[in-house]
């Protein structure tokens, strides 16, 4: 007997496509049976600490409306009927030796989907075992209820789940520095969600798939010269485009990166990081985390589509 077992989707989600679609393979997305759903209930309520956060996604709406004074925002929820609960797990076969990869996977979609614990089955064992990421739960747990809206995925987002899955797997080991980026990006679930450090942890990402180390001798080779000018570049090669107008839309883009990468500088210089001064068209934290996410996912695509370019792009 080979096993098997699933993983439980964390992110709420609503499948607008068939289920038991093979995101991988021998990895098929379904809706969790009875008993699944029991048990992930049980697993729920044992890691979770944060006593707002039920009641759970997973059985109720949760929705983001205005609030009654201006930038206030409400998150009224609904119960759903039991069949359209959305505990959605990833049914596998064999071992769990496969999850970091779905996870990354997972994560690079428009929509990105966040995998939680695993449950396998083997007749070494007394019963089935159960597997998380402490880190990632917690932090999980206790970020806002806007983290909690749910995600419409669609066939078109499965697809890419697999186009995602077969790149990693099939990255030449020539490539660590593509291996490490994605290791990274995956780790900054740790981190409280609004965190500055997730600002530097992208940031990081970013350099490590773009830049190289600077000659301090030559001001045209730092690391923000190298930033502000590749970046545009690489944004025109991106498969899914990438406008930065909709969260910024009065900063052209080389001057965009130039403040990012300010604001950068003042959290690892250990300055006051508010987004003041010449840094507030900014907005918020919120709003740069979420561009920066959405730039490290789209070079982490095309460094697993091209990455020989990628690395020669690096040394320049």
């Amino acid at each position: 007997m080979n096993g098997h077992g699933y993983v439980f989707v964390l992110t709420p989600i609503d499948l607008v496509c068939p289920e038991g679609v093979e995101v991988a393979p021998s990895h098929r997305l379904v809706r969790a049976n009875e008993e699944q759903t029991q048990k992930i209930k049980q697993v729920l309520e044992q890691f979770n600490t944060n006593p707002f956060f039920f009641p759970t996604p997973y059985e109720n709406t949760i929705r983001s409306v205005p609030g009654e004074r201006p930038g206030e925002v409400r998150y009224p929820r609904s119960a759903l009927p039991r069949e359209n609960w959305r505990y959605w797990i990833i049914e596998f076969d064999g071992t769990n030796s496969e999850l970091q990869e779905l996870g990354f996977a997972c994560s690079l979609i428009p929509n990105d989907i966040e995998l939680g614990f695993h449950v396998i089955f083997h007749e070494t064992f007394n019963g089935p075992s159960l597997g998380w990421d402490p880190a990632a739960l917690s932090t999980y747990f206790n970020h806002g209820f806007e983290y909690l809206l749910t995600k419409p995925i669609n066939q078109q987002n499965l697809n890419q789940i697999r186009r995602n899955f077969d790149d990693i797997k099939n990255l030449p080991p020539e490539y660590p520095h593509i291996r490490r980026a994605l290791i990274r990006f995956d780790q900054l679930r740790w981190l409280p969600r609004r965190s500055e450090m997730v600002v530097i942890g992208l940031f990081s990402v970013i350099e490590s798939l773009v830049s190289h180390a600077p000659k301090l001798t030559d001001s045209a080779d730092s690391l923000s010269h190298q930033i502000r000018t590749k970046l545009p570049l690489l944004r025109k090669r991106f498969a899914d485009p990438l406008d930065h107008f909709s969260q910024f839309p009065s900063i052209e883009e080389e001057n965009l990166w130039k403040k990012l990468y300010a604001y950068r500088s003042k959290i690892v210089h250990g300055e006051d990081s508010q987004l003041s001064g010449d840094l507030t068209s900014l907005k918020q934290v919120e709003s740069v985390i979420a561009f920066l996410r959405e730039t490290s996912k789209r070079l982490i695509h095309l460094s697993l589509r091209e990455p020989q370019f990628m690395t020669d792009l690096k040394k320049c």
